[in-house]
């Protein structure tokens, strides 16, 4: 018995290492990334899909908007081999690969807000029934949010534009939801000297919300605080707006130092 036995046993081994048994399937987890590579992904893909242009297509059976964004989010977060992306649920809390951040059923300007407060580009917005809609956040400022998106008014056409937080008070849908992959790794995040709203790059902006700041117009976070503070001296005043608004004019060099978000 023992010498059919172990004949038997290296047969079935190799009948599952070449393939022939079917293995159990094994979860694929796709390398973390920071905000810094999403940036760059996004961009190609903004790059690869321009603002303007309609898109007809499909992705892993999906079209219009939802098709658009798993798309986008498979070509930034590398997703495919383990077939996250691919079972989007409107409801916020089956999506394979994404982690469920927060959900509001009332889309006022201060409820919106609250619920972006903590978003950063690469994020994912869902609504819900019965008018779905998938887009992903580029940016978030302190008057509206910066989106990526498809066939927003049913015409295909793809858009990247600046949206108030008030927007969508009234839209006809069940919640709106903020997910996030989950190999998204936000803490790997630097910033850049002067670059106040975070979004990777210094602009005018930047140096307003540094002017606002200084004249206690605007409570900023502990993490912009130190990016608003140009010239590191521990406070802010009208000369690191200044400073950062030469930046941003590309009058001064932009600044070296990278500094980390947490």
């Amino acid at each position: 018995m023992r010498l059919i036995r172990r004949p038997l046993c290296a047969v079935l081994i190799s009948l599952f290492l070449f393939g022939i048994f079917p293995a159990a399937r094994v979860g694929v987890t796709a390398k973390a990334i920071g905000p810094v590579e999403v940036r760059e992904k996004l961009e190609e893909f903004k790059a690869l899909y321009p603002p303007g242009i309609r898109w007809e297509g499909e992705f892993h059976g999906s079209n219009q908007c939802k098709g658009f964004a798993r798309m986008a989010v498979n070509h930034i977060f590398g997703q495919t081999a383990s077939g996250a992306y691919r079972q989007w649920s409107y409801n916020g809390m089956n999506n394979t690969g994404m982690t469920r951040l927060g959900s509001v059923t009332v889309f006022s300007a201060e409820n919106v807000q609250k619920l972006l407060q903590n978003a950063v580009i690469g994020d994912v917005l869902q609504f819900d029934e019965p008018r779905k809609h998938s887009m992903i956040v580029c940016g978030v400022e302190d008057d509206g949010v910066w989106i990526f998106d498809c066939n927003a008014n049913y015409d295909l056409l793809v858009r990247y534009e600046k949206r108030s937080f008030g927007c969508w008070y009234g839209k006809n849908c069940a919640r709106l939801t903020l997910l996030r992959a989950d190999n998204y790794d936000v803490r790997s995040e630097y910033y850049t000297l002067g670059d106040v709203n975070t979004d990777g790059r210094i602009t005018s902006e930047d140096a307003r919300l540094a002017l606002r700041a200084a004249a206690r117009l605007e409570t900023l976070s502990a993490i912009r605080r130190t990016l608003a503070d140009a010239n590191e001296d521990g406070k802010i005043r009208s000369s690191d707006a200044r400073a950062i608004l030469r930046i941003a004019a590309k009058l001064d060099p932009t600044p070296e130092k990278k500094i980390p978000a947490a």
